[in-house]
């Protein structure tokens, strides 16, 4: 039976959000004085998702399967023929493609520096070599995508997952992430994801995500309530199985145990509320109920989602202050390829492997780094950037020009390259009028990562410092002649 309970929230627009943090970083170009930022540190603990079982699990987490190594049975029973299921996913699917190819949709990601350093300056190398001409080139990709997916209430992002396909290794994955996960956000220091999104918005949240696991994301999909209620419209509802009691709470009526058709903005409801003393890895298996009974809604009725109606999927394509953000195309295509994928039992969904980081009752995490790389290489393989020229360089980034946001292009261009910025802040001062690249190891290979890092900026003199450094292995001190005029 539909849960239909919800009072309406009274919104003056419900499409816009208007972000109020409590308290702000200073954004790179402003002095605040010395902050230092350190790369984290915690306890060698058992993964926070081993320790602590779901509330309302709908299944537990395991290790990525191989799709070379069979397909596992999914939780759902399957209702309709499986062959009708997979012709109309596909045509659905192709139809979808062509549309999404004719329109050409995209967003774009910028990101800032924050903090405080100085660097002396060491020899020059081959008598400061000249950039090359243009940027690096994009890595091609057909016929596959990767997104992150949040969830946003009331300004606020509730939940977040990353969506893979890549129809050429049938690779299909949901890996659902917690918003508590705290790492270093080039530009702002060290938060966690959702402070990240409540001071940068969803472009902030990519970076930050590129950067600490090493991904190329296509995109950042941002849906509030009106954009689920589409979805859930679409789908004619979304099946859930309630594991166990959701109190309410002021205007959001909660949940009984047992099983609920999440119609129109309930969908949101189911994801936000917290029974009292859970923490936020608990509430994942919620994301992962929605997000698996809308593909299984899809397989059954891909012709709801194929097109885009005035009604439908174009209603995400709202910019407005720029964190109701998506490309329906992409969106239609993914969640088809999913759904498809699905249907053939390809999907694998688990959670990121993170660690507590620090004592109870603190919900925030850290990157299981003895677990999570290997996740990510196998469910996000063509999309990683481990085996790009800058696996394995840590990067410390400098403003050295004083102009707000020079950073956020400096690590949109170098990231891709599989380069990871460990340090951002301020340089001595910012009167640098030359890019600095400079290197902290004397072996000549990395005269070569001083190339790459310089055909990616675009501008930059490279040379070696005359000081070794144990955390960093190139810092790169930003000078005015950044960003290079347009074609450079």
């Amino acid at each position: 039976m539909a849960d239909r309970g919800r009072r309406r929230r009274v919104r003056t627009d419900p499409r816009v959000v208007v972000l109020r943090p409590s308290r702000k970083p200073v954004p790179d170009g402003e002095r605040a004085g010395s902050r230092y930022l350190e790369a984290e540190v915690a306890p060698d603990t058992p993964a926070a998702s081993d320790a602590v079982p779901a509330e309302d699990a709908v299944e537990p987490d395991a290790p990525a399967a191989s799709p070379s190594a069979g397909p596992a049975p999914g939780p759902t029973a399957r209702h309709a023929p499986r062959r009708i299921r997979r012709r109309r996913l596909r045509r659905a699917l192709m139809a979808t493609v062509l549309l999404a190819v004719v329109s050409a949709l995209g967003i774009g990601v910028t990101i800032a520096l924050v903090g405080g350093f100085g660097v002396a300056r060491g020899p020059a190398v081959d008598g400061d070599l000249a950039p090359p001409e243009g940027a690096a080139p994009a890595s091609p990709r057909t016929a596959a995508s990767a997104v992150a997916m949040i969830t946003v209430d009331e300004a606020q992002a509730v939940s977040l997952a990353l969506l893979a396909v890549d129809e050429a290794s049938e690779l299909a994955s949901i890996v659902l992430v917690p918003l508590r996960l705290v790492s270093e956000v080039p530009g702002f220091g060290s938060l966690d994801l959702a402070e990240a999104f409540a001071f940068g918005g969803p472009d902030t949240v990519r970076v930050a995500l590129d950067n600490v696991l090493l991904l190329d994301l296509d995109e950042v999909l941002v849906l509030d309530r009106d954009g689920w209620a589409s979805l859930a419209g679409r789908a004619e509802g979304i099946p859930v199985e309630v594991r166990r009691e959701l109190p309410g709470e002021e205007s959001v009526i909660g949940f009984a145990p047992g099983p609920a058709l999440l119609e129109g903005d309930r969908v949101v409801d189911y994801l936000v509320l917290r029974p009292e003393g859970s923490r936020e890895l608990d509430a994942l298996p919620r994301t992962q109920q929605v997000l698996e009974g809308l593909l299984d809604q899809i397989a059954r009725a891909p012709e709801r989602f194929g097109a885009r109606a005035s009604d439908g999927l174009d209603e995400l394509e709202v910019a407005g202050d720029g964190l109701l953000v998506g490309d329906p195309a992409r969106l239609q295509v993914l969640l088809l390829g999913l759904a498809d994928a699905r249907a053939r039992d390809l999907v694998t969904t688990l959670t990121l492997p993170v660690a507590p980081l620090g004592a109870e009752p603190d919900d925030r995490y850290r990157l299981d780094d003895d677990r999570a790389p290997a996740v990510i290489e196998e469910r996000f393989g063509p999309f990683s950037t481990r085996g790009g020229p800058g696996a394995g360089i840590v990067l410390q980034v400098l403003n050295g020009n004083g102009a707000p946001g020079v950073g956020q292009l400096v690590a949109e261009r170098v990231t891709p390259g599989g380069y990871q910025v460990r340090l951002t802040g301020n340089a001595e001062h910012f009167d640098h009028p030359t890019t600095r690249i400079v290197l902290h190891d004397t072996d000549p290979a990395q005269v070569e990562v001083g190339r790459d890092l310089q055909a990616r900026l675009g501008v930059g003199e490279i040379e070696r410092s005359g000081t070794p450094q144990s955390v960093v292995d190139v810092t790169l001190i930003v000078g005015a002649d950044f960003p290079p005029p347009a074609g450079g």
